[in-house]
C-alpha cells in the first residue's frame, strides 16, 4: 500500500459547537464575489511585524526596515493592481476562515489569545501600538525609503548582512530610535487601507493577518476534532 499523499489539515470547530449554515453561506459568499488569492507573501510577513510584540533590538530593526520598505513597494504595486481591475476583493486563506466567522457575529467570532490580537511580554512592543498611541502621533513625519531600484535579490543580500552583522540581542531600541520604523509601519497600514477600499472589502485591517498559527495554536473558542490529507486538485 502506498503512502498517504498531500498535505496535513487540522480540523477545528467552535466549542460550544454552532449551527454551520451561516458559515457555509459567508464563504460561500466570498467565492461568488470571485476573492482573489494573489496577496504577496512579503505584505502577509510585513503585517506580521507590525501586529506581533517584538524585542527591539537593533537587528531587527534593520531587517524590519527593509521589510517594510519592500512590502510597500508591492503594496503600492498592488493598489494600481486593484484599481484597473476595479473592485476585487484580495484574501490570504487564513484571513478568509477568521472573516467567515466574524461575519456570523459575535457569537461566532474566532477569540485569539496571546496571538495577532494580544499585547504581548515586558520588554516587547509592536509597532501598530505605537502608530496608535498619542505620541506615536507626533513621531509621524515621510519615512525614509530605499532607493527606487531596490530589487529582491538586493534585499536578499540585505538581509544577510543583517542577519550575519554582530548584535547585542540584550540592547533594546527606545522610541526615537524607532521612528523611521514607525512611520515605515504607518505608511505600510496607510497603503493596506486604499487597497481594502479599493478592493471593497469592509473589515478591519488587523485581521487581514491572522495566520494560520492563530488559528491552530491561539484560538480558545476552537476546538481540534482531527486531522485530515488533502491535495489540490
Amino acid at each position: 500500500m502506498g503512502g498517504v499523499s498531500g498535505e496535513k489539515a487540522y480540523l477545528l470547530r467552535l466549542s460550544p459547537e454552532k449551527d454551520p449554515a451561516p458559515l457555509v453561506a459567508a464563504a460561500k459568499r466570498y467565492l461568488d464575489e470571485d476573492v482573489q488569492y494573489d496577496y504577496p507573501d512579503l505584505i502577509f510577513f510585513a503585517g506580521l511585524l507590525i501586529y506581533r510584540a517584538v524585542r527591539p533590538t537593533p537587528r531587527w530593526q534593520k531587517i524590519t526596515d527593509l521589510i517594510l520598505n519592500m512590502a510597500c513597494r508591492e503594496l503600492d504595486k498592488l493598489l494600481n493592481k486593484v484599481i484597473h481591475k476595479g473592485n476585487v476583493p484580495v484574501m490570504v486563506c487564513s484571513q478568509l476562515v477568521y472573516q467567515c466567522y466574524a461575519d456570523c457575529g459575535t457569537d461566532y467570532r474566532i477569540i485569539l489569545k496571546d496571538g495577532l490580537l494580544e499585547t504581548g511580554l515586558p520588554g516587547t512592543i509592536r509597532l501598530a501600538d505605537m502608530i496608535d498611541d498619542a505620541w506615536g502621533e507626533n513621531l509621524r513625519y515621510p519615512s525614509d525609503l530605499f532607493p527606487g531600484n531596490l530589487d529582491l535579490e538586493v534585499l536578499a543580500q540585505e538581509f544577510y548582512s543583517a542577519l550575519n552583522e554582530p548584535s547585542d540581542d540584550l540592547a533594546l531600541l527606545g522610541s526615537g530610535e524607532l521612528r523611521n520604523t514607525v512611520n515605515l509601519a504607518a505608511d505600510f497600514l496607510d497603503l493596506v487601507e486604499q487597497v481594502l477600499k479599493h478592493s471593497g472589502i469592509d473589515i478591519p485591517v488587523p485581521a487581514l493577518f491572522v495566520a494560520p498559527s492563530d488559528l491552530l495554536c491561539h484560538a480558545v473558542n476552537l476546538q481540534q476534532y482531527g486531522t485530515a490529507m488533502i491535495s489540490r486538485i
